[in-house]
């Protein structure tokens, strides 16, 4: 297993167009795969690379793992978001749902890393 940084790219409401990476660990196989997806597509985002879409979707899943720990630290963005809702009660913790309902409403564009060797 390697390590690879995937640089990635969030935006919604306070975090519009931040730039963060996030470390992943892949096979020799899937590095090989990932490097040659790379060269094909011109190191484009990869969310529409069918020969690693497993990779894409494991990649995306540790993002939105990683996110989510974050608002349950700090749920301010959160709240920002239900600000704008009627019914939102500032006095209540925010719920896992509530965080859902964040992230689903999130851009999140994922890149190749810059540079993928095997």
């Amino acid at each position: 297993m390697k390590e690879v940084i995937f640089p990635y790219t969030i935006s919604y409401g306070k975090n519009d167009d931040v730039e963060l990476e996030i470390e992943f660990n892949l096979s020799d196989a899937d590095m090989q795969r990932l490097a040659q997806s790379a060269k094909a597509d011109q190191g484009m985002d990869f969310v529409n690379s069918e020969s690693v879409k497993d990779i894409y979707e494991n990649v995306f899943s540790a993002i939105l793992d990683a996110i989510r720990e974050d608002l349950r630290d700090d749920p301010s963005p959160v709240e920002d978001m239900l600000s704008w809702e009627d019914d939102y009660d500032p006095d209540q913790p925010i719920t896992e749902d509530q965080i859902s309902q964040y992230l689903d409403e999130l851009y999140i564009t994922i890149h190749y890393p810059e540079k993928v060797s095997y």
